[in-house]
């Protein structure tokens, strides 16, 4: 990961198009098949990811390769429904050391969009985006006992093997 996070915010008003800053640009309304792409990767983790933070308006939801970060601002659409800003992307083993990169790309993307994130909703976020490298912390421990495990199985069956033919 190159510590570039991608965006998406439905616009306030219904007849503009959504927001969406993907891959280090903001695509124009008129990019149909990369803000297709966006939107199916936000569903596609969504759907198959698990929860694994959610309070107060943020919700976060990651899979084992990527997370999508849900909070809702203050701010209403024309019609007065709540109108999210999505943050997603990659997880990778580096995680940890795009925090500050993070939070400031999602406060470049809300001003940007006339957004505003609460000081309690930026400290949640700070929050969800820690467990996030706390699950691939936990992931790469959890490879490593797994890794461990099979090779002390390897060498149990190799010893069983030759025991059994009498070279023990």
């Amino acid at each position: 990961m190159s510590g570039i996070f991608n965006f998406w915010a439905q616009a306030l008003d219904n007849d503009a198009a959504d927001s969406i800053y993907w891959n280090g640009r903001l695509l124009s309304p008129i990019d149909e098949t990369l803000r297709q792409q966006a939107v199916s990767f936000v569903s596609e983790t969504a759907l198959a990811g698990k929860k694994i933070y959610e309070q107060s308006g943020v919700v976060l939801t990651a899979t084992k390769w990527a997370f999508v970060l849900e909070l809702m601002p203050a701010q209403i659409d024309a019609v007065g429904r709540a109108a999210p800003v999505v943050c997603f992307g990659d997880i990778s083993p580096n995680i940890a050391d795009h925090e500050q990169s993070f939070m400031s790309q999602l406060e470049d993307f809300t001003a940007s969009i006339r957004r505003e994130v609460s000081g309690e909703q930026r400290a949640l976020i700070v929050t969800a985006f820690r467990s996030i490298k706390k699950k691939t912390a936990l992931g790469r421990d959890m490879s490593n006992f797994k890794f461990l495990i099979v090779g002390v199985c390897a060498v149990l069956s190799i010893i069983a093997v030759l025991y059994f033919k009498g070279n023990i």
